[in-house]
């Protein structure tokens, strides 16, 4: 089974402040498969939260020609999220015709009200790994654990 949220790399930081990196690949309600130089070790997670500071990097699945965060048409990647915001909100239809700024726009703002995002029009890194999510796109997931 895999849970919704994505792989995280974390970082921990030791006694004397000083950052090291883990990844988590599983979780579950009281601990986290931490893999550490290669090796898994399973970590409660009220001992993780001595070390864990609250930053982290997550692998997502980027546009193709992505470059920076996409509000208009005019971008590389504008055409592929047209075509995934339309097949996220239920619209089957060929977007290339219809691609303009206030329909990008009007997409994008409806797909993030729908997701419960900030509603700013610019689809950033997490409205498109909501994006990726909502259209299965296959990234790497945390594994449940028992």
């Amino acid at each position: 089974h895999h849970a919704d949220q994505p792989d995280f790399a974390r970082q921990l930081r030791d006694a004397a402040n000083r950052p090291a990196y883990v990844m988590i690949s599983g979780l579950s309600n009281d601990r986290a498969i931490l893999n550490i130089d290669g090796v898994d070790q399973a970590v409660p997670l009220v001992v993780l939260a001595d070390y864990w500071r609250g930053e982290f990097a997550t692998f997502w699945r980027s546009p193709p020609n992505y470059a920076s965060a996409i509000v208009d048409s005019r971008s590389g990647a504008a055409q592929w999220l047209a075509q995934q915001l339309a097949t996220a909100l239920g619209d089957t239809g060929p977007v290339g015709p219809r691609l303009d700024d206030a329909r990008l726009q009007i997409w994008i703002h409806r797909f993030q009200l729908a997701q419960g995002l900030p509603s700013d029009g610019s689809a950033g890194p997490i409205t498109l790994m909501q994006l990726n999510r909502a259209n299965g796109v296959d990234e790497p997931r945390l594994q449940k654990t028992s």
